[in-house]
């Protein structure tokens, strides 16, 4: 699996984690109103990073603290349907 695989989205087993609606882009009016899926790509980190292996390791001790034992249940935990993005 590389960097860009999709993660499964543990609650609806469908590979979105949600939608944004009408988002506003500061200094790009262009993509006033865009609608974008919410997707948990596998990623990786290597002081940097993005997606799940980067999320796991700047917060998994955290999140597995927390009671959640795997990364994606704790992403689907917080972005769901009529949740505020800023």
């Amino acid at each position: 699996m590389g960097k860009h695989s999709l993660i499964r989205n543990p609650v609806t087993d469908g590979h979105s984690f949600g939608r944004i609606k009408n988002l506003k882009i500061p200094r790009e009016p262009q993509l006033a109103s865009v609608e974008a899926e919410i997707y948990l790509f596998l990623g990786f980190h290597k002081g940097t990073g993005f997606g799940l292996r980067h999320i796991r390791h700047e917060h998994g001790n955290e999140i597995l603290n927390a009671g959640f034992s795997r990364i994606e249940d704790y992403v689907a935990s917080i972005v769901r349907p009529g949740t505020q993005l800023y």
